[in-house]
């Protein structure tokens, strides 16, 4: 196993790893504004319905956009922590080619 493919499959995973965790943050802030957002229209008076599900309708069709967005980040978080998945796979599939290149040398 050459230096260089060992240093590209590493460089892959911190890649993987950035991307996944930035998609993560994003993922998370974006779920925090909508819920604060409905909340607020709860309280509001905006929001209205005589039950959760009616209330979940009534905030759907006010933040419709917001809501589109965050369907659209989730598919890329999902996304970028499969990217995350197959990037340590790949790691641990060079670890494990080291070690039986070590094992044939008599290592």
């Amino acid at each position: 196993m050459e230096t260089n493919d060992v240093n590209k499959v590493y460089e892959e995973l911190i890649n993987a790893t950035e991307l996944a965790q930035k998609a993560g943050v994003i993922r998370a802030n974006t779920k925090a504004t909508i819920e604060t957002a409905v909340m607020l229209s709860i309280a509001n008076g905006e929001v209205v319905g005589k039950n959760e599900r009616e209330r979940n309708a009534a905030a759907y069709n006010l933040y419709k956009k917001e809501y589109e967005a965050k369907d659209v980040i989730e598919q890329d978080y999902k996304e970028k922590s499969n990217d995350l998945a197959i990037a340590q796979i790949r790691v641990n599939c060079v670890r494990d080619c080291i070690r039986v290149e070590e094992l044939a040398k008599g290592e």
